[in-house]
């Protein structure tokens, strides 16, 4: 049987709580009233009630309290033992009840607690009725018995009998017939006692609501829906359409023949009325049940057509233990066992020695049922023993209740992407190598030319100061000659050292203040600026993650480059930023030369001129500098110009990096 939701078993827990619960306030009631002589209490003022015995009283008492302790599942030891005790009173009690009936002694029960002092009827003073004493032991069976495994049945039957018993003397009063409510016996059970009975035997089907017809009564389907529509009406109808028919008859409405035939026709039309009432829900939900089921085939078959359909993929299904219990095609090719020769076993096959060795097929199930979800890449196994790069993600499957049903796992073959990779790192590091060994090169190369050169320019200077007036004009002028081209090259060597140092880390990227930076730059340019009487304004420039060195320099060169292509104008050179998306948009603007615009990319390359030496002196790197700089700074420079209209280089530098 399916069981009710948590929401359904709960309230039917607060309902046994308040069926246990009357019972023992009717117990303690009648008790109070036999302790006090109190005959209201004893009979609870209904009238018509004959006076509940108080060893009857004692018994409800007791089964209700066993109850009570054993309300929501088997209780610990000491509680099961004071609930079985308190169940042995009850069977006791009825039991020695019984025997007194039976044998005509009086073993002296009866009266043990409270003599009943007005007794006037037939049998002995204190004793319950035969009715209720056989209800007290199958109640206090049923208590007994009420978690034995092997005992379900008997416990249903145990409940039911005394449920009916109970109901058979309501209606008896309900009907004012003796002769139903003294169930052939010569003293009546107590209406209030019946009442006990009923709502006990009720809230023991109640407490265990997987069994009997509780659990019919709660199941899902068809069957469960029928009995919660027809039970209550068929108890209801029949009780208040005899009940009329009685009063009917009674006040001469109509003869007994005629109130005969007039309860049978509304017992006929009021079942009629729930039985076609009851199929049209019936088949409202059943039609509700048809379509639910097309669907859900229609899902499984989608599911299906997907899984045997994804063949990059392997997409199977582990039960909670780890041992497969399907295969796709996917599965097959990549993995290259049927779904014959894999089915059944554990997963761990897929897995390298090594790995089994370790535990990692044991780790990754009980990670993916701790958390829900495990994904994971690694070398696997191969049918054929040959191994591939895989991503596998596993998810434990759970049913609405929680409990762990199995896993499912897909696995995508990245051999060719880890190769990728591995080339990828293999050639990071080559080209990694090969920068530091050119980086290497670019110094001792500057050094071992610049040895020979300073001796070159220190012979030079050296002749032209020991023979100052004594050559002629073409000596001067060669070694003038001279002297210039040793200076070009010293200028030449150094600009490449600092053009094959732009590139490198020197110093770890941290905040660095633009406007610092510009100050430096500034610095390092204050005789140029002089002498050129150059005007250099600035916007507030921004704070950028970046080397401070590196930032400078390439404000230093651009600067630079402003001032000594100025033409015959005072320069005029403004310096701002803004943001622009997720970087910082800087321009150095000057109102120089310019040049035409086919030159603005061939300008960022090593050693490109647009001008001859004597014109405007230089090297033609330092633009390449400040592009290799910037694009290490994850940004990009270019420029906008206008021939005799001046320049603006632009340049950006990301937010993070």
């Amino acid at each position: 049987m399916k069981a009710g939701s948590d929401g359904a078993i709960s309230v039917l827990g607060l309902w046994v709580r308040a069926l246990t619960g009357a019972a023992i306030l009717i117990a303690v009631a009648v008790l109070i009233g036999w302790r006090f002589g109190f005959r209201p209490l004893q009979t609870l003022m209904i009238p018509g009630s004959a006076p509940m015995k108080a060893n009857a009283a004692v018994g409800l008492m007791f089964a209700a309290v066993s109850l009570w302790m054993q309300r929501t599942g088997p209780p610990e030891r000491w509680r099961r033992y004071a609930a079985q005790g308190c169940a042995l009173m009850v069977v006791a009690l009825g039991a020695l009840t019984l025997a007194e009936h039976l044998s005509g002694a009086d073993i002296g029960i009866d009266q043990l607690l409270f003599k009943e002092t007005n007794f006037n009827g037939s049998g002995a003073p204190g004793r319950m009725p035969p009715p209720a004493a056989l209800s007290c032991v199958a109640i206090g069976c049923a208590l007994l018995l009420l978690d034995a495994a092997a005992a379900r049945r008997a416990v249903q039957s145990l409940i039911l009998f005394s449920g009916l018993t109970g109901l058979a003397v309501l209606v008896g009063y309900v009907y004012e017939e003796s002769n139903v409510y003294r169930l052939g016996f010569h003293l009546p059970m107590a209406v209030h006692m019946a009442v006990g009975i009923v709502l006990l035997s009720l809230a023991i089907a109640l407490a265990r609501p997987d069994r009997g017809m509780v659990g019919l009564i709660m199941r899902a389907g068809p069957s469960g829906l029928m009995v919660r529509r027809l039970l209550l009406p068929a108890i209801v109808l029949p009780l208040v359409l005899g009940r009329l028919h009685l009063a009917g008859e009674r006040r001469g409405l109509y003869d007994n023949e005629f109130g005969a035939a007039l309860f049978a026709v509304a017992c006929i039309t009021g079942f009629v009325i729930l039985i076609v009432w009851s199929a049209t829900v019936l088949q409202r939900a059943d039609r509700r049940r048809i379509q639910a089921e097309a669907a859900v085939r229609q899902s499984e078959e989608r599911f299906r057509l997907l899984v045997e359909g994804a063949r990059d993929y392997a997409i199977l299904m582990l039960d909670p233990s780890g041992h497969v219990s399907t295969w796709n095609p996917g599965a097959e090719r990549l993995k290259g066992y049927s779904a014959a020769e894999i089915i059944g076993d554990h997963f761990a096959r897929f897995y390298p020695p090594e790995d089994v060795e370790r535990g990692l097929p044991d780790v990754e199930l009980q990670t993916a049922a701790r958390e829900g979800r495990f994904e994971s890449e690694g070398w696997r196994v191969r049918k054929d023993g040959s191994r591939f790069w895989a991503n596998a993600i596993l998810t434990a499957l759970r049913n609405e209740r929680g409990k762990l049903l199995g896993f499912s796992k897909v696995t995508r073959d990245l051999t060719e992407r880890k190769r990728a990779e591995d080339e990828l790192k293999r050639t990071a590091l080559d080209l990694a190598r090969s920068n530091a060994e050119l980086e290497q090169f670019a110094y001792v190369a500057s050094h071992d030319l610049q040895e020979p050169l300073r001796a070159v320019s220190g012979c030079v200077e050296l002749l032209q100061r020991r023979y100052e007036g004594q050559l002629d004009a073409r000596a001067e002028e060669l070694m003038n000659h001279a002297r210039d081209g040793a200076t070009r090259m010293r200028d030449l060597i150094n600009d490449l050292l600092a053009y094959s140092r732009a590139g490198a880390r020197g110093n770890a990227l941290a905040p660095t203040d633009c406007n610092v930076a510009l100050e430096r730059a500034l610095t390092n340019l204050s005789v140029a600026i002089r002498e050129s009487a150059a005007v250099i304004t600035k916007d507030p420039l921004p704070t950028v993650l970046g080397d401070p060195a590196q930032i400078t320099q390439v404000l230093q060169n651009l600067l630079s480059n402003a001032i000594k292509f100025r033409g015959a104008r005072i320069p005029d050179i403004h310096v701002a930023a803004e943001r622009n998306g997720g970087a910082w948009l800087f321009s150095v603007r000057d109102n120089g030369i310019g040049m035409e615009a086919v030159y603005s990319e061939r300008i960022f390359r090593v050693f490109q001129r647009l001008h001859t030496r004597r014109q405007y002196p230089g090297t033609g790197i330092g633009l390449a500098i400040c592009k290799k700089i910037i694009e290490h700074h994850g940004g990009r420079v270019w420029v906008t110009s206008q021939p005799g209209q001046g320049s603006t280089f632009y340049f950006t530098v990301s937010e993070r990096r």
